[in-house]
């Protein structure tokens, strides 16, 4: 009887998410606006630091990050700051607050933990790390990285709250786009991000007016706005 291999199982994907966090990233935007809101990955690098190169290594990095936050665009070897962006670090109150929660919620991994942990307070880091593992296919090197880049995140971003050493998550899941399954938001060293059309649209409310990108994400002026005022309830 001729010998049999053993049945080949599916490879299992890892859990995608962006190799920066989002305040990392935002130094990126600021650093394109400065140059005028578009300019060629060296110059960008040589403006954030002497020697920094985006186009290899952890820059290339850098630059897929703030694609997956929504912060820039980048088409070759060229990168163009997006309204997401200049909100980030330039509007105040409500804009900014949009922009930055938009921006955390775009890598599909941190929403679908925000889908977990809504209205309740985050495991031990341990258990987080393990779930990361067990439920988001993430390596023993990517989950702890993962995890802290979600904590950073979403502390900026006022997704997330600490309060007594203990870390909770807002409820803003009625804000939230529906959930994609095929999404594949991730840094990879070898990669350039994605490209994305975005469209530009306003939101009015009796209170303030909120200029957003309609990207791949699904945001929608109605979204944002409910996404603000869950933000702005009690902790």
């Amino acid at each position: 009887m001729p010998n049999q291999s053993p049945p080949k199982h599916p490879k299992v994907q890892s859990a995608r998410y962006p190799g920066y966090s989002l305040a990392k990233a935002i130094e990126l935007a600021k650093a394109v606006d400065v140059l005028g809101g578009t300019a060629q990955l060296d110059v960008v690098g040589s403006a954030m630091s002497p020697k920094r190169s985006l186009d290899s290594g952890p820059g290339k990095r850098l630059v897929a990050a703030a694609g997956y936050y929504g912060l820039i665009e980048r088409k070759g070897p060229q990168i163009k700051i997006l309204d997401r962006g200049r909100k980030a670090f330039l509007a105040q109150g409500d804009d900014r607050r949009a922009a930055l929660a938009e921006a955390f919620l775009l890598p599909k991994l941190f929403a679908s933990l925000v889908h977990k942990f809504a209205g309740k307070d985050l495991p031990p880091k341990g258990a987080l790390i393990s779930l990361l593992q067990l439920e988001h296919h993430l390596t023993a090197t990517a989950a702890p990285e993962a995890y802290d880049l979600f904590l950073e995140s979403g502390l900026l971003a006022g997704v997330l709250t600490k309060k007594n050493g203990a870390y909770s998550c807002r409820d803003v899941t009625s804000a939230l786009p529906p959930e994609r399954p095929n999404e594949q938001y991730i840094h990879k060293p070898e990669e350039d991000q994605p490209e994305a059309t975005l469209d530009r649209q306003t939101a009015p409310t009796s209170r303030f007016t909120i200029q957003i990108n309609l990207d791949v994400a699904g945001w929608t002026p109605e979204k944002v706005v409910e996404l603000i005022r869950l933000l702005q309830e009690p902790d």
